[in-house]
């Protein structure tokens, strides 16, 4: 009888470790995958740190026309026609993509860039602030990486990044324009 008191003591006492130590690796992994994402979010690149509040218009290339949109007491509208009610939050989706922009590579030194589809760019993305205008070219598609090569127009590298803001930016003064739920949604809320 003393005997197994003591067995099952001691299984006890094992057990107990064992879940310690079981606590302490899920623990220490844990940190350990925190670092190594705080590691790779630093590691990756800004490309462009524009807010949106301080940008004024913004333009695009959508089926061989050029579309540019401007803001007027914090309100976008299509520089085309100002009076085309656009929808906001599409607006700010848009940008979210491209103001906050960041690369997972920067290529400082390249042959050609037409290497990158940069020579002749799908898209150029115009983004104007009160002080300053900066031009995206936007380039091919890196498949094996699943990556898109990006440049800012004047400057020297050509940066991979994993938003195609050629798809996003693939829309027209239609494709932004209010609909009926999106405006019905508005008057609801408003009431």
């Amino acid at each position: 009888m003393q005997r197994q008191k003591k067995q099952f003591i001691l299984i006890v006492i094992l057990l107990f470790a064992a879940l310690m130590l079981y606590g302490g690796l899920r623990i220490y992994n844990d940190r350990q995958q925190k670092q190594e994402e705080r590691e790779a979010e630093k590691a990756k690149i800004a490309v462009t740190d524009i807010k949106e509040n301080v940008l004024t218009s913004f333009s695009y290339r959508y089926e061989g026309e050029t579309l540019e949109f401007v803001k007027e007491d914090g309100v976008w509208y299509a520089a085309s026609d100002k009076t085309i009610s656009i929808d906001q939050d599409k607006i700010a989706s848009m940008l979210s993509s491209v103001l906050q922009l960041s690369a997972a590579e920067k290529l400082d030194s390249y042959d050609d860039l037409a290497d990158y589809g940069l020579k002749e760019p799908k898209n150029e993305i115009t983004l104007t602030t009160g002080t300053e205008t900066m031009k995206l070219l936007l380039g091919d598609q890196n498949t094996m990486l699943s990556q898109y090569y990006v440049k800012k127009e004047g400057e020297d590298p050509v940066y991979l990044t994993e938003t195609s803001l050629d798809a996003v930016f693939a829309k027209s003064v239609a494709d932004m324009t209010k609909t009926e739920e999106s405006t019905e949604d508005i008057e609801e809320a408003s009431e």
